[in-house]
């Protein structure tokens, strides 16, 4: 399992994404990924974008995505936009 941490203030570029992908197939270390939002409170369209690519790149890679530690607000944009159908979420706590 592969556990990456969301910095606020700092959304990936897509070129980022695209490296972290190569090197975690390149380490064949894909099987798992988890993201811990926990330290945000607010995401914009682009970082969502950004995860989106993530997760279609993941598993094309035969891995799975998973996103730990959404805040409430993010959490209800996230089931409003229907987000939740299209990432698979850990809700437990940390």
């Amino acid at each position: 399992m592969t556990e990456l941490e969301v910095l606020p203030r700092r959304t990936p570029e897509p070129w980022d994404v695209d490296q972290l992908v190569k090197a975690l197939v390149h380490r064949n270390a894909h099987a798992r990924v988890v993201i811990d939002l926990h330290r945000l409170d607010i995401i914009d369209s682009a970082f969502v974008a950004r995860l989106l690519s993530l997760n279609k790149l993941v598993h094309a890679a035969g891995g799975r995505l998973v996103l730990r530690g959404l805040c409430p607000l993010i959490q209800e944009t996230f089931d409003h936009l229907r987000l939740n159908q299209a990432f698979e979420m850990d809700l437990s706590d940390r």
